[in-house]
């Protein structure tokens, strides 16, 4: 945002940390957005190749699963079930902020301090979870009709 709109955008940036409201027509809409979006990345050669080795190189974590999730996780998310995601780890002592621009230190948390002064603290965040099991070397060959070839290394 131009910092002339600064009051305005942290107003907005407040609203959306402390008064969402998750309309089911808005969850709806963004969840066919992203399984579309995950339907083509089937389509991406270098997406497949890096979905493989990440469930490769992280097999039983988060870490080797894609952050979209699959078209079955997607389908099967609720409203509920994001309030409670949001109202848990949407809090300010889970949330790094990062600023960059033509605005001070001491002005930039003069104006956070100020519009997210009703955004109220929840449980203190937990380290993430190491993998349990890294991968074993491996081959993975996965055959496309493509004229190129995409190699993943780790």
């Amino acid at each position: 945002m131009l910092k002339k709109d600064l009051a305005t955008g942290l107003e907005l940036l407040a609203e959306v940390l402390t008064q969402s409201t998750f309309p089911q027509d808005e969850i709806d809409r963004q969840k066919q957005s992203i399984i579309a979006s995950i339907k083509a990345r089937e389509e991406s050669p270098g997406d497949i190749a890096g979905r493989r080795f990440a469930a490769a190189l992280y097999p039983q974590s988060p870490y080797g699963r894609p952050v979209e999730g699959s078209e079955v996780s997607v389908k099967g998310l609720e409203q509920q079930s994001l309030r409670a995601f949001y109202e848990r780890y949407y809090r300010p002592n889970r949330t790094i902020l990062s600023v960059v621009g033509d605005i001070s230190h001491q002005d930039i948390a003069r104006a956070l301090n100020e519009a997210l002064r009703s955004w109220a603290k929840g449980e203190p965040a937990t380290p993430p979870a190491a993998p349990s099991k890294i991968g074993s070397a491996e081959t993975i060959r996965v055959n496309k009709d493509l004229t190129q070839a995409n190699v993943v290394l780790g």
